[in-house]
């Protein structure tokens, strides 16, 4: 819902259900989307005001909404390529950073057709290369286009919880060593019900 407030275009928001609720005097339509959606599809010049008439309120200028775009645009996904021959190593993580799994957990549960999902720790042995996390999820009946997203939401649900200069691997149905590898060495944080 978009609003005239002060003179400015205001994105109504709200971060549950419970209090869109409480907010609607009757019956309406709502749409729920990961915050990097919402980013990703509103033009600029927007202020965003984020459980609008609660005591959770706040309010999100441009230059605020600008400086999350760009938050969002470096936890977006990169490719990374190994030269063949490179040796792998592959194990149980050494340690799993403060909140990783819960936010992972989360963004999990809004994709039904995550059947399991693990983490490991791999080790390419090449210069300037230190142990990283590596998540493999397994889904059931997914197009190309969902998992590109479900990437981008997994890479996103990680960003600021691996620690500076710390990245994860996330492989979403891609089959070879280091997913083989991962699965077999443990059991899943998740799996469906």
């Amino acid at each position: 819902m978009i609003i005239e407030k002060d003179g400015r275009k205001t994105l109504i928001l709200f971060d549950t259900l419970e209090r869109l609720k409480g907010y609607a005097t009757r019956e309406i339509g709502y749409v729920s989307m990961p915050g990097h959606a919402i980013l990703e599809s509103m033009p600029d010049g927007f202020h965003w005001a984020m459980n609008h008439t609660t005591d959770h309120y706040k309010e999100f200028s441009p230059e605020e909404i600008t400086h999350l775009k760009k938050q969002v645009e470096v936890a977006r996904p990169k490719p990374t390529t190994v030269k063949e021959g490179t040796q792998i190593m592959i194990g149980a993580p050494a340690k799993i950073p403060e909140g990783l799994i819960d936010a992972l957990r989360e963004t999990l549960k809004r994709n039904v057709e995550v059947m399991t999902a693990r983490l490991g720790q791999v080790y390419i042995a090449a210069e300037g290369e230190v142990p990283h996390l590596a998540l493999v999820v397994r889904t059931v009946g997914i197009t190309d286009t969902v998992k590109q997203a479900m990437i981008k939401d997994l890479s996103i649900a990680c960003s600021g919880k691996l620690g500076e200069g710390n990245h994860i691997d996330i492989l979403v149905d891609e089959p070879g060593q280091i997913s083989d590898g991962i699965i077999s060495e443990g059991e899943p944080f998740h799996t469906k019900r």
